[in-house]
């Protein structure tokens, strides 16, 4: 079974999603990500595929429903 990959935004070589980030509020920065690319994405701290999951509904059903 292929799975998809969740949207984000494009990585760069390297650094990954690094300078689209303030690392300074790593919080906030994947709470406006999460407007443009909804409630499950992912981003890459370098070269680290990092997927985001925001809001209790989301963390539930991924945890409860998903947990493959």
């Amino acid at each position: 079974k292929e799975r998809k990959e969740p949207p984000g935004p494009k990585p760069l070589p390297l650094v990954g999603n690094l300078l689209t980030l303030d690392l300074t509020r790593p919080f906030d920065s994947l709470f406006q990500l999460s407007k443009t690319y909804g409630n499950v994405f992912q981003v890459f701290w370098g070269h680290k595929k990092m997927v985001v999951l925001v809001g209790y509904k989301t963390v539930k059903e991924a945890l409860v429903n998903h947990a493959e």
